[in-house]
């Protein structure tokens, strides 16, 4: 029984091509249309896990013009295009691009899907995922879950599968998956996704017929035992969905003391909130072998102990901070060890750890914990904190070439710093124009990007 057929089972027990000619072609959903391409999944039979590796063929965003302006998307485009300039680049906005051009005044080539009335996040990596039928065609796969402030998410799937461009994509169906999802919460290699126990709350809760993570619980190793059942459980669901092992970035804690284990699922608990994605890269590299990036709180302060007056008042504008040079400087390292912070490092510590015991090389990269209250407008934003870093890429082999994608942070010693890590790692850092907002609401490049690849 293949991974797509044995998923099926569980749930039923358990209830390179050339950029569009002229300016931007514009399309929006006719309905009928859509519906004629939605699938029930529990019909599919035969499909196979897309590419993480290869070309990107086609780059989706979504730019609402609530966070973004025109002039810093295009910014951020244009970037894209000089880079990929036979990548496809789809725009589900409402912002008014139609006549987009290049610095040059050459046309940009967008595919622009019109997001007016929706309310969609700037986030269209997390709710929906792209795998192939046997034949190649895409499925654009939508998860069922709905994610608290961004319900309007689930018709992001039914909108943009009527502007992917067929004439260099071929024809696109989509369908919902069975079981919930967080694509921000997984790292895909050709050989496994990669998780933490974060990563399948909802899934073992429901599991569980549980609301809330019995953290109470875990002070027993009867409570413990139960919990890691239902997480193995949903990996293997979820690694069915994707086709691929799934694979822990931590160590679980199934055996030792009951204080031992109470204390390890502690630990995991201090990664809670924040998305793997952010804080852990993987790189594979062409020996079959992987390279992992951690981000370190620790580097970070360091960093900030190092960088200049300059760079402090770039950063200042470029996030709207309130205090200025050392001032900002004191208040960012603060944050560093306070609130969250030391649970984040600890989590940190230990995957690095872990992953190193399972033969990857592990290297650590600065990250920054950055508290809302730093901001001049600190009411926006629902979160307490953010996190600045450059572990939120992209990766894609092109030409014969590992590359990599990423937003800059706007420190400009560290961006350089952290192009030359990659470079170690034998990948071509291109960083991009930061869309600020993306960032402040807690995602990097990687969570504002969503990427088809070649066949």
């Amino acid at each position: 029984m293949g991974p797509r057929l044995l998923l099926a089972a569980l749930l039923l027990t358990c209830g390179a091509h050339e950029p569009p000619a002229g300016g931007a072609t514009t399309s929006a959903p006719t309905g009928s249309a859509v519906e004629d391409r939605e699938i029930p999944f529990a019909r599919i039979e035969d499909l196979r896990p897309g590419d993480v590796s290869g070309p990107i063929a086609a780059s989706i965003y979504s730019f609402p013009k609530e966070l973004f302006s025109v002039e810093e998307v295009l910014g951020l485009l244009e970037f894209v295009r000089r880079g990929a300039p036979k990548r496809e680049l789809v725009v589900l906005t409402d912002l008014p691009l139609a006549a987009a051009r290049t610095s040059a005044g050459e046309p940009l080539g967008l595919t622009l899907i019109d997001s007016s009335g929706l309310g969609l996040s700037p986030w269209p990596r997390d709710p929906m995922t792209f795998l192939r039928h046997r034949d190649g065609e895409l499925l654009l796969v939508l998860r069922p879950n709905l994610q608290q402030r961004r319900e309007a998410d689930s018709q992001m799937a039914p909108r943009l599968i009527e502007g992917l461009p067929e004439q260099t994509l071929g024809p696109v169906s989509w369908s919902r998956a069975p079981i919930p999802f967080h694509n921000g919460q997984i790292l895909r290699t050709p050989e496994a996704i990669w998780i933490t126990i974060h990563t399948l709350e909802r899934r073992a809760l429901e599991i569980l017929g549980l609301d809330r993570v019995p953290v109470a619980g875990f002070a027993q190793p009867a409570g413990i035992d139960a919990y890691l059942e239902a997480a193995d459980r949903a990996a293997g669901e979820l690694g069915g969905l994707y086709g691929r092992e799934s694979r822990f970035v931590h160590a679980l804690p199934r055996a030792g003391s009951a204080a031992g284990r109470a204390e390890a699922m502690f630990l995991l608990g201090g990664g809670a909130g924040f998305d793997l994605d952010s804080v852990v890269t993987l790189l594979p590299d062409a020996m079959g072998g992987a390279a992992a990036f951690v981000g370190s709180l620790r580097q970070g302060s360091r960093l900030l102990a190092t960088v200049g007056p300059a760079e402090l008042d770039r950063l200042r504008e470029t996030y709207g901070f309130h205090p200025a040079r050392e001032a900002l400087r004191l208040r960012l390292a603060a944050g560093q060890s306070s609130g969250r912070a030391p649970g984040l490092e600890s989590f940190l510590d230990h995957t690095a750890e872990h992953l190193a015991a399972l033969g990857l090389r592990v290297s650590r990269l600065p990250l920054l914990l950055v508290p809302t209250a730093l901001l001049r407008t600190p009411e926006a934003y629902s979160d307490p904190d953010f996190v600045l870093g450059w572990n939120n890429v992209v990766t894609e082999n092109r030409d014969g070439e590992q590359r990599a994608e990423a937003f800059e942070v706007g420190l400009e010693s560290a961006d350089r710093a952290a192009v030359e890590a990659f470079a170690r790692a034998g990948y071509r850092l291109t960083l991009l124009p930061t869309l600020a907002e993306s960032v402040l609401r807690n995602g990097g490049y990687r969570c504002a990007s969503n990427h088809i690849r070649g066949e």
